[in-house]
């Protein structure tokens, strides 16, 4: 009986009034929520009505309850707790601290708090690129703006440009006489003065035209009467390319690379290509007997394969070949080994009753004979009858019968249908005498290599077969059986040959019927405990223990079902069957109730017992299924509708998500953004709201379009990287196309010889004649060379890292070893000259800058000027690094090994012991 919790009104404002009917709450039935009291019965979901537990339930801010879905409905709009949502808090009226982003009033549980400012959590975003930050990620500028780590990097920390320090540098014009800046144009004063190879600076002046970053001598690179550093300079040189701008002649030269026959050559230089009749630079030459080839062209004639001197080999055609074809054309497989001249078998005809061999009719010698069948056969002669093939004694099959031919494997087997003639092996040659193993089939002896053994008899291996079929036994996976006749068959053979002597396992249950009704519930028989299975105190045969449904036998007891009506189910069909008894329970539907009790499917109405509530509505137990497909459903597995129907979850799926999409994430229904709003997304166009905005430097995103603009990889906050114009790339694509596995812009080796210089022009290249500018200068004892033309004269191998290897032989550069080489070749041919080695020297003579006598700088050892970055100073005077070395030995000396000596020279400490220690000291002899 439905009980009503209203009839016993309380007093108002006591607190034990319960909010829903008014009604006075005992103690048996309270249920307490924010200092309220509620029946049990009203303890419900404001909004749907659904009843709660203290698990279940959720309080609201205006203190009322409610269950978690009604919950995350009214407070968790747009996908965001409402609680968060800043647009509702107004504008800092004076009560507390503004935020600076969002100008609201930052409250306590919500602050973080700056050198200068208040932020909300969620608006402590980074004031350059907008990144979220926490209160441990953010740095203090001095803009008085917070930045994330890279930004402050950028702007304020050792990655931002340099400042000049003090007070701003002040302009004077420069007079013609005065030292000009290459920078500014004005003034130099000799304090500030930076020298370089592209003109004289201000020290604040030489830096990059890009970036502004402070150069030095060996970070700057020119162009165009421009200073950059080494990576602007690399963009502004694309830039000039990219103009169609080939000053350097780059691109003419990167053409000539890709396309060989670009440059052509005459028909008499050496260095024309065969192949492609192009010019052959050094960079690319590849040089054979037959010419000089590209590497592009260096490819085999026969079967264009990409060659290197390991595998090229020149033919006797003018054509470079790889190993393999050179072999095939023009090495000794590529000859007819028969010749006029090879040795004819028949010339020796046979003697006496001697027939000879088959084919040729000669006679045939123990060195080179070749038996089958007692024929015998030249072994040049031994090939088949039918296929002509060659054949060994272990390959030839003989004829059947009187055929006395010899065949390949093939031919034979198509001439008799069997791969190979086998000489049949007869077991009962050797019979068994008394005492002996004897063979149940053949009646042979029986050896230990051979023997084979079953529960009745021994046999040979051959003979270990099926008696019926003859199929071999002797696999260890056969299956063997023994008949009544002590024979061995195979398991099909057995069934065939015995099957009507077999008897079943189990004799029909029926036959005996149980006394009292104590047998099986199947079928009333008997049951014994050899075949007994018990059940909830019930006793089966084991054949009758099976599902009522399908019959399948229930060999599991941990599978077994009982139904309502104490049947036994398997699990498959025990879901299927009614688990409502019929007959028990009447129409629910013939009840009929007011419109808010009662069932939408039969319209009965609903009582407390069989209750199942909705949001919005009421069912019964029985009528708690999928409107579409009426499968009987229960809180976990419902899904209910904004009408208040309730469906399984393949029927929701198939009717809220057409063409397998939500409509809640359906980017077609976004908000379309006005032009030049700044809060629309920059890959749809549309508005970006709050709860799904990811902020780029170029502007905001939403979640779903924030992906990499070259391989469409879909990103999230903290895994994008800004590139330029307004695009996003993931960490491998940025890396890939702006970054440090970008692909290098260079075109090759530069022609310095297209920049010829006058005649006696000190910054002429002794290797090329071409101009040397300050960049690329290269001065030794033999003159100034451009970096890449410092090599060997013969081998063309590079000298500039190791100076001291090169020398001179009659104007020519030359490494040691061919330098040894020319001396020796022209020793040999009777020239009586002789070559000179000279060292070359990659630091300048210290003695070149004399000084003057008196001065303090000048060096006891070679008389020259002394500077500050090689000064060794001791008592006896200033030393370059270079003489600073022992007066005796001769040793190179530092500060640790260095002694003042009584004549003003350095000595070595060993060397100073020698000479001024104790052990000169020389005794007198009358002492």
């Amino acid at each position: 009986m439905d009980s009503d919790t209203s009839k016993i009104t309380g007093n108002e404002g006591e607190s034990d009034v319960c909010p829903r009917c008014k009604g006075k709450v005992f103690e048996a039935e309270k249920f307490s929520s924010k200092g309220k009291l509620f029946h049990k019965k009203c303890f419900s979901c404001f909004n749907c009505q659904s009843i709660l537990s203290l698990s279940s339930m959720f309080e609201t801010p205006d203190k009322e309850i409610c269950c978690k879905t009604c919950y995350i409905q009214c407070y968790f709009t747009g996908g965001k707790n409402a609680y968060l949502d800043y647009s509702k808090v107004g504008q800092s009226q004076g009560e507390g601290p503004a935020c600076p982003n969002c100008k609201a009033t930052v409250f306590e549980a919500e602050k973080v708090v700056t050198k200068s400012h208040h932020y909300h959590k969620k608006c402590l975003s980074c004031f350059e690129c907008s990144r979220l930050l926490d209160s441990s990620s953010y740095f203090d500028g001095k803009d008085t703006f917070i930045y994330c780590k890279h930004c402050y990097a950028t702007k304020f920390g050792h990655m931002a440009p340099s400042e000049i320090q003090g007070e701003e540098m002040i302009f004077f014009p420069a007079t013609p006489s005065d030292t000009k800046c290459t920078g500014c144009s004005g003034k130099v004063f000799e304090a500030e003065k930076m020298l370089t190879s592209s003109g004289t600076f201000h020290r604040q002046c030489y830096k990059c035209s890009d970036c502004s970053k402070m150069l030095d001598t060996t970070s700057a690179f020119k162009l165009k009467a421009k200073m950059y550093c080494k990576t602007c300079f690399s963009h502004a040189k694309d830039r000039a390319r990219d103009a169609g701008d080939d000053e350097d002649g780059v691109l003419i030269v990167a053409k000539a690379m890709v396309e060989t026959a670009t440059i052509k050559a005459d028909e008499d230089d050496p260095d024309r290509c065969p192949r492609c009749w192009g010019k052959v630079f050094e960079a690319e030459k590849m040089k054979m007997k037959s010419g000089s080839y590209h590497k592009n062209c260096f490819r085999c004639g026969e079967c264009r394969i990409y060659l290197d001197y390991s595998l090229a080999s020149d033919g006797p055609t003018g054509d470079v070949f790889c190993k393999n074809c050179y072999g095939k054309n023009f090495g000794p497989l590529s000859r007819n080994m028969e010749s006029a001249t090879a040795i004819d078998t028949a010339v020796i005809k046979p003697s006496g009753d001697n027939k000879g061999c088959p084919r040729c009719g000669g006679a045939v010698f123990k060195a080179e004979e070749i038996i089958s069948k007692g024929v015998l056969y030249h072994k040049k002669c031994a090939n088949c009858i039918i296929c002509q093939k060659i054949l060994e004694a272990s390959s030839l099959c003989a004829g059947h019968g009187t055929d006395m031919d010899i065949y390949c494997s093939g031919c034979y087997a198509k001439k008799y249908g069997d791969r190979r003639p086998t000489t049949p092996i007869h077991t009962n040659t050797i019979k068994a005498m008394p005492g002996d193993d004897c063979c149940i089939r053949c009646d042979g002896k029986i050896f230990e290599a051979e023997r084979y053994r079953s529960k009745t008899a021994l046999y040979h291996k051959k003979c270990f077969n099926c008696k019926e079929c003859s199929k071999s036994l002797e696999s260890t996976l056969a299956d063997i059986t023994t008949g009544p006749d002590c024979e061995i068959y195979c398991k099909k053979c057995n069934r065939e040959k015995f099957g009507a002597n077999r008897t079943t396992a189990y004799a029909d249950p029926k036959t005996i019927i149980a006394i009292d009704g104590e047998g099986c519930p199947r079928c009333n028989g008997k049951v014994f405990t050899a075949e007994q299975v018990v059940e909830k105190g019930r006793n089966f045969h084991i054949s009758c223990f099976t599902c009522k449904s399908c019959t399948k036998p229930l060999n599991d007891k941990l599978q077994v079902h009982i139904g309502f009506d104490e049947e036994v189910y398997c699990k498959n069909c025990y879901p299927k069957i009614q688990h409502t008894p019929t007959g028990l329970g009447g129409d629910p539907g013939k009840i009929k109730g007011e419109e808010n009790e009662s069932c939408p499917r039969c319209e009965g109405k609903v009582f407390e017992n069989e209750k199942m509530r909705t949001k919005k509505r009421l069912f019964h137990k029985q009528c708690f299924n999928c409107r579409q497909c009426s499968h009987p459903l229960n809180y976990n597995t419902m899904n209910c509708d904004k009408d208040g129907e309730i469906f399984c979850k393949t029927c929701y799926l198939n009717i809220y998500f057409t063409s397998g999409k939500n409509f809640y994430m359906d980017s077609s229904r976004k908000t379309p953004a006005r032009e030049g709003d700044p809060e629309a997304c920059l890959k749809c166009k549309s508005k970006v709201f709050q709860a799904e905005k990811v902020m780029s430097k170029s502007g905001p995103y939403h979640m779903s379009c924030l992906s990499c603009n070259s391989c469409n990889r879909l990103l999230d906050s903290s895994s994008f990287f800004d590139g330029p114009g307004k695009t996003v790339y993931c960490k491998n694509c940025y890396a890939t196309t702006h970054g440090h596995r970008s692909r290098s812009k260079s075109r090759g080796p530069i022609d310095y010889s297209q920049f010829q210089a006058e005649e006696n022009d000190p910054d002429q290249c002794k290797g090329c004649q071409g101009k040397i500018f300050g960049a690329e200068k290269f001065s030794t004892c033999f003159g100034s060379f451009h970096l890449p033309c410092f090599k060997c004269n013969k081998c063309n191998s590079s000298l500039h890292l190791s100076p001291d290897s090169a020398c001179n032989r009659n104007g020519k550069i030359m490494c040691k070893q061919c330098f040894s080489k020319e001396r020796s070749q022209s020793r040999k041919a009777g020239n009586d000259e002789e070559g000179y080695l000279i060292y070359a020297k990659s630091v300048a003579d210290s003695h070149a800058i004399p000084a003057q006598e008196g001065d303090p700088d000048r060096c006891p050892r070679c008389t020259g000027k002394v500077f500050d970055a090689e000064r060794m100073s001791m008592k006896s005077g200033q030393y370059h690094k270079k003489c600073f070395s022992c007066f005796e030995c001769k040793r190179p000396l530092d500060y640790t090994l260095a002694t003042d000596s009584p004549h003003n020279e350095v000595y070595c400490r060993s060397c100073y012991t020698k000479c001024f220690g104790p052990q000169t000291l020389i005794l007198d002899d009358d002492m």
